[in-house]
């Protein structure tokens, strides 16, 4: 049988029955390496027709002219600015900041609102009216509602930059200008980012750090019945619930901080509003010390100012930019591992330096990510609300590292090419 077998193919008519096969696969891969090839062009010539880098999962927004965006927008300068605390301090500032004395939130003025203080204490820009709003397109309806670049050359240039999140904003503390905004006074939920201004209110009362707090069954998420890995019954100091409710964003932890506050979790979320107005919040509101409830609302101008004035506090600088910690927890034989919400914290990120970072989480907010990092030896406060997709936050983070880092380079070429020439 085998000698048959191997007569028959060796034989021509063998041959021949393999030559269509052969032809058949040929024009096959052909066909596959020229819709790859057509796959290519098309993302290749993507930007070029308009789609500015913008995911195809989601619609590109309608581009919006440098000189529509300046009449559009409304630039909130102010003279009064944050009092600035010592980077030590630890508990309520020697000095009371200076509460506004608007009537209300919503009556407030963008000239009347405390503004973003720089490393000295100087407020961001000089006293000059706010530009006009055009009366037929207010902020809401601009897709994408860009700050313009300040007078003068600047070094960073807006455009250049596309980000995945519906608002933002990214501002050189060091001399107090914004450089990049995205829809900048739009109130809009903003999660678990909340948990900074509970924190900060919590180190204010000046409660003992190592006192025994049980987890119990008032702790518990009865608003959406999230999932914690911290069981009813355990025991922890105030000082591992508050790096726990930081770090994990663990929602029984900061009920736990927030019920054993003076006079419960209604005078905390009470001060919470309180600390909001001192710092010039004037468009937050508190109705959770979690920020599970979707009126936690604020604005990413308000959130800079939220971000700068936690800075101050050494222990949140410390929990916010912990990789993991384990505790242990009641029911478990093991001690539980506790991670960073922070992708670049918990993985340690090299390219990063951060000194506080907190992310956030509901249906309504989306993905939310507030950050105070160092790039190109410089600090800068970025706040990203409302981004597509579990990992968006993270790469619009990535892209405005990656554009600030640009642009500082293209400054120090340029002064290079100036010494050469000189």
């Amino acid at each position: 049988m085998r000698m048959y077998w191997s007569a028959f193919r060796d034989s021509p008519v063998r041959q021949r029955s393999r030559r269509p096969a052969r032809t058949v696969g040929f024009l096959a891969v052909g066909a596959i390496l020229a819709v790859v090839a057509a796959v290519a062009a098309l993302g290749w010539l993507r930007p070029a027709i308009g789609d500015g880098g913008q995911s195809a999962a989601r619609p590109p927004a309608s581009p919006v002219p440098p000189s529509r965006a300046a009449q559009a927008v409304t630039v909130p300068v102010a003279p009064p600015s944050l009092t600035p605390v010592p980077e030590t301090w630890s508990g309520t500032p020697a000095a009371p900041i200076p509460a506004p004395t608007a009537p209300a939130a919503a009556g407030l003025s963008p000239a009347a609102r405390p503004t973003l203080a720089t490393a000295s204490g100087a407020a961001i820009g000089k006293p000059q009216p706010p530009q006009a709003r055009m009366p037929s397109q207010p902020l809401a309806a601009v897709p994408e509602a860009i700050f313009p670049p300040p007078k003068g050359k600047s070094l960073f240039d807006p455009w250049l930059l596309h980000l995945r999140s519906a608002e933002a904003i990214v501002v050189n503390e060091r001399q107090g200008e914004m450089i990049y905004g995205k829809n900048v006074d739009v109130p809009r939920p903003i999660a678990s980012i909340s948990k900074l201004m509970m924190a900060m209110v919590v180190l204010d009362a000046h409660l003992p750090m190592n006192q025994l707090i049980t987890v119990t069954s008032q702790d518990v998420d009865r608003l959406r019945w999230s999932a914690s890995r911290l069981n009813v019954g355990t025991t922890l100091t105030r000082r591992a619930l508050l790096r726990l409710a930081l770090m994990a964003s663990e929602n029984r932890a900061a009920y736990a901080l927030a019920r054993t506050y003076p006079g419960g979790e209604q005078a905390c979320v009470a001060a919470m509003n309180r600390k909001a107005r001192a710092l010039g919040m004037m468009q937050t509101t508190f109705l959770d010390p979690t920020g599970l409830h979707s009126q936690n609302q604020s604005t990413p101008e308000d959130l800079a100012l939220m971000v700068q004035a936690a800075y101050r506090y050494p222990l949140i600088r410390q929990f916010t930019t912990t990789a993991q910690y384990t505790e242990d927890v009641h029911g478990d034989r093991r001690p539980v591992l506790f991670r960073n919400t922070d992708l670049f914290v918990r993985t340690r990120n090299r390219f990063w330096h951060i000194g506080l970072s907190k992310t956030g989480f509901i249906n309504e907010a989306g993905q939310c990510l507030v950050m105070r990092a160092k790039i190109a030896h410089t600090p800068y406060i970025i706040v990203l609300l409302d981004s597509w997709g579990p990992f968006a936050r993270f790469s619009d983070a990535d892209a405005v590292r990656s554009w600030i880092e640009s642009a500082h380079a293209a400054q120090l070429a340029r002064r290079h090419r100036r010494a050469n020439d000189a």
